[in-house]
């Protein structure tokens, strides 16, 4: 049976990202005796040209098309990705009678509306790298798809033609939704010396992904970094964030030296030596962090690496073993300065938090790059003012700041909303939805673009400040690795 797995990813901006869970998959389905071969369109000049003359070639029994993202999530200059995939979805159908099958992140978090909007019959929710290998195994076997956990088929409940109104959608909810619970460590807990217990079950096998289907060099080459996950899972319960739902609300964590031994196959076989953790944040557990950057120390390899930080419970030897095992930079995910925001959005950490962080990392010599989100629940001209003032006190060497919070109907801001009369019971959550605080007007989204454009440091992704792609491009060509975020306020 062969398997053409396709990537729709295009964005660009800042870097193309190498599809780490489309390599895990093919992993996966490739483990359990399929033939695989992947279309991806990233660097495609005619991406759906591309497509037609690949399915042509290997004419596959089925196909998997996997979606990252739903849109920019950058407002007010938004960009839905679907419309694309459509396309992607219509050329492959026009060269092969297959059954398709849709995944990824992007479809995971709307799969009922993503289904019906492609009119596609199958989908994958949450993790595929077993489930479609099952999924395979049902159809040849002729068992009934939804039987597969995380499977969910489209299924129209009427005769007569297909609407969103009459379509039905039978769902089996993966295992991993249901369970609760957090395996981090409790904030008393301040050792970082791993004890047994420490870390939970491995949550995929840990023999290198597929990386072989896809031009590996050519995303170093142009991204400057490749993606590494040390776990699943997320334990916070942030307003609108919809790490919960993709992964879990229980962390799963990779065994240290699994993920090391990783990076270390990349370093040797690859020449690949900046890296990007992928995890939803990676200083928690900060036992398990600590593990994998004393391995990284002790095995001498000579890499950098970034990632998405917490400032919750600021660690001065956790930020130090950050700095010796090769950090050249972290993403602090703090998305507002100023405490009413930060309660509005149930961050668990305060504006101290953030002070205290910001200094340790800068004591140790580590780059950071602060994000923020205006326009959560009771964000007003004073609050905007606090989280400006916040920025200028603590200088971070860059600041990404999103206008507007982008909503899905699991999350409390669409609640919410909903309540505030800002969308419709009949919004379509496909077309981008942004959340923004009925306490602000015109003049201080215009206020919030020209305190940014006078700050060289701060990039505004969806009025289009500072990320320039011709730019970033040419700063790959010089070679250069890791985040790009560092080099804003040299190139303003």
């Amino acid at each position: 049976m062969r398997v053409l797995l396709v990537n729709t990813n295009r964005a660009r901006l800042p870097d193309p990202i190498a599809p780490i869970g489309l390599a895990t998959v093919a992993a996966g389905v490739i483990a359990a005796g399929y033939e695989v071969e992947a279309c991806d369109l990233c660097f495609a000049d005619d991406p759906l040209a591309s497509l037609r003359a690949h399915v042509q070639r290997f004419a596959p029994d089925i196909v998997g098309i996997t979606i990252r993202n739903i849109d920019n999530t950058a407002f007010p200059h938004s960009e839905s990705y679907v419309p694309f995939v459509a396309q992607v979805v219509k050329a492959a159908r026009q060269e092969c009678d297959v059954p398709f099958v849709l995944g990824g992140s992007g479809f995971s978090l709307l799969p009922d509306a993503m289904l019906e909007r492609l009119e596609v019959d199958l989908g994958i929710v949450g993790e595929g790298e077993h489930a479609l290998a099952q999924l395979l195994a049902a159809l040849q076997d002729g068992t009934a798809p939804e039987s597969v956990a995380g499977v969910v088929v489209r299924r129209p409940t009427v005769a007569g033609p297909r609407t969103r109104s009459s379509a039905g959608f039978r769902l089996q909810t993966p295992g991993y939704r249901k369970t609760r619970g957090c395996a981090i460590m409790k904030p008393e807990a301040r050792s970082l010396k791993p004890g047994p217990g420490d870390f939970p079950g491995t949550m995929v096998p840990n023999g290198p992904r597929a990386w072989q289907l896809f031009d590996l060099q050519r995303y170093f080459r142009d991204g400057g970094m490749i993606p590494i996950q040390t776990k699943r899972g997320c334990a916070f319960a942030c307003e609108y964030c919809t790490y919960p739902q993709l992964e879990g609300a229980q962390i799963r964590a990779r065994e240290p030296g699994a993920v090391v031994d990783e990076i270390e196959r990349h370093v040797k076989d690859d020449r690949i030596d900046h890296f990007f953790f992928v995890d939803s944040v990676f200083n928690v557990p900060e036992r398990h962090a600590a593990a994998i950057l004393e391995e990284i120390i002790r095995r001498g390899l000579r890499i950098g690496w970034t990632a998405y930080v917490t400032p919750r419970s600021p660690n001065v030897e956790l930020i130090g073993l950050m700095a010796r095992s090769g950090c050249s930079g972290i993403e602090l995910g703090i998305d507002g300065g100023a405490e009413a925001t930060l309660a509005s959005l149930r961050k668990g950490f305060s504006v101290d938090d953030i002070r205290t962080f910001a200094r340790l990392a800068k004591a140790a010599r580590l780059r950071t790059c602060c994000s923020l989100i205006f326009g959560a629940p009771d964000e007003s001209a004073a609050t905007l003012d606090q989280s400006f003032a916040l920025m200028d006190e603590i200088a971070p060497d860059a600041v990404i700041a999103m206008v507007g919070v982008r909503i899905y109907p699991q999350s409390g801001l669409w609640r919410a909303a909903l309540r505030s009369g800002q969308i419709s019971p009949d919004a379509d959550p496909l077309d981008p939805v942004f959340y923004l605080s009925e306490k602000l007007d015109k003049s201080d989204l215009q206020s919030i673009v020209a305190r940014a454009t006078a700050r060289p440091e701060w990039i505004l992704p969806g009025y289009r400040l500072r990320e320039d792609e011709h730019l970033f491009a040419q700063l790959r060509e010089r070679k250069i690795k890791g985040p790009l975020w560092r080099l804003v306020r040299a190139n303003s």
